[in-house]
């Protein structure tokens, strides 16, 4: 899935997609070793970090940042994707 940055109205959530997508390889996501959290450190509080489970593929939220804490009204650290409020 592509975004068009000119859709994103901040501008450091367009520079985050920019460095995700200087990242990437094959159009798979970044590998863990060609990103670290500390390369994103201001972009932290806009960033989920989620794992999928190998045996049902269901998607958790590890680590969420606190400004879309703010935005979800709760901590949803932890939880999985398909118990996310709406």
């Amino acid at each position: 899935m592509s975004v068009d940055p000119a859709v994103i109205r901040r501008a450091e959530l367009r520079e985050l997609l920019d460095f995700w997508e200087s990242r990437r390889e094959s159009g798979g996501p970044p590998t863990k070793a060609r990103f670290a959290p500390v390369d994103v450190a201001p972009y932290l509080s806009n960033m989920i970090f989620a794992e999928v489970e190998p045996a049902s593929a269901r998607i958790r939220y590890r680590e969420i940042g606190v400004d879309l804490t703010r935005i979800y009204g709760t901590d949803v650290a932890d939880r999985y994707l398909d118990e996310m409020p709406r």
